[in-house]
């Protein structure tokens, strides 16, 4: 799950009213339900504890970082409005965190694997995004360290930010080059507003 955006907030909580972020996980969740065993979902740009305090860097939406395997559209949708119940949206919205959490599970299965053939699991980091980005250099030099693991990077643009109020742009424009040798499509952005 990616971040809030803070003003015009995408998390719309009132009942018949579109988020897209449901939109967006309905749509990503079906799309990967016949080739992954499981999904981690994870927020950021939330707020986990009461009182004025900074956002946390992750948060399961699974209520448990040990354990924060989600099976199904169902219980990912479940998940993502408990998590709405308990948090309070805030800021900074860094997103090293996520990136560095999905690069170090890839490192797992990637060091342990004498042949690169061998490694078992292929990591897809989809990031859901609305605005600006607080930490943009060191969620660039987490993205690169991915290009040597078995993980690729997709986001989905949420909302109707332009391209220059975003930093999306930036993200790819800054990684793009250093993965022209992979031999997969390392990073890649889709606007939500094409597949409505």
């Amino acid at each position: 799950m990616g971040e809030n955006g803070l003003p015009g907030c995408l998390h719309s909580r009132k009942k018949d009213v579109s988020n897209d972020y449901i939109s967006a996980m309905t749509a990503i969740s079906k799309s990967y339900s016949q080739y992954a065993k499981f999904m981690l979902a994870y927020g950021i740009g939330a707020r986990t504890q009461k009182g004025n305090g900074g956002a946390v860097e992750i948060c399961s939406m699974a209520g448990d970082f040990v354990d924060p395997y989600i099976e199904n559209q169902d219980e990912l949708l479940n998940c993502y409005e408990g998590t709405l119940q308990s948090i309070a949206i805030a800021g900074p919205v860094n997103y090293k965190g996520i990136v560095k959490f999905v690069c170090d599970l890839a490192q797992l299965d990637f060091g342990t694997a004498a042949d690169p053939t061998n490694i078992r699991n292929y990591y897809v980091l989809t990031i859901l995004m609305t605005g600006i980005i607080d930490d943009i250099d060191e969620s660039v030099n987490e993205i690169l360290r991915a290009a040597e693991l078995p993980i690729s990077v997709q986001i989905v643009k949420l909302g109707d930010v332009s391209e220059s109020d975003n930093d999306f742009g930036t993200l790819i424009e800054r990684t793009r080059d250093s993965f022209k040798k992979c031999e997969r499509n390392f990073i890649d952005m889709h606007d939500m507003n094409t597949y409505k």
